[in-house]
């Protein structure tokens, strides 16, 4: 009996192992400009700076384990936006290993109106795992950062644990 005890416990176990550090590509975010304002010089920074704080975060979740991007860069960079490549992403996601991937659009309306919308999904099945949108005021790092920061929390459930 004790052994069907410890070889349940080990079944346990070792399913909870794999659902923890999913191999999960988080792509960059992308910027849907309807403002007619123009780029702004800071914004490709913006940009960076968001993405990786969203992997910061992916990262520290127990679920997730974040994936290089580089080895896709050019098919990355030839299909941009993302989120107009009709699924691609998944593929990319899938030939570099990952389990899940994370896309994220900021859509500016203008300087004052902007939404975020990251999306978490399945890359066998194309399922969503998670999303989020979030509204805010203010076309700048502080505004970008905090939106990113609550959607982890609040609507996708990336509370560190590593």
């Amino acid at each position: 009996m004790r052994g069907l005890y410890c070889g349940a416990l080990a079944l346990l176990l070792t399913g909870t192992a794999a659902a923890q550090d999913r191999p999960t590509a988080v792509f960059e975010v992308e910027l849907l400009d309807t403002s007619g304002e123009g780029t702004k010089p800071d914004e490709a920074a913006r940009i960076q700076a968001t993405t990786a704080e969203l992997r910061r975060l992916v990262e520290g979740a127990a679920a997730y384990r974040v994936i290089d991007l580089a080895p896709a860069a050019e098919i990355i960079e030839a299909r941009r936006p993302v989120r107009n490549c009709n699924g691609c992403e998944l593929d990319i996601a899938r030939d570099l290993g990952a389990e899940v991937s994370f896309t994220t659009v900021v859509h500016k309306v203008s300087t004052l109106i902007l939404s975020m919308q990251i999306v978490a999904r399945d890359v066998k099945t194309g399922e969503p795992l998670a999303m989020g949108v979030s509204d805010f005021r203010g076309d700048n790092n502080e505004a970008w950062l905090h939106s990113i920061r609550w959607l982890a929390k609040n609507r996708l459930g990336l509370v560190a644990a590593k």
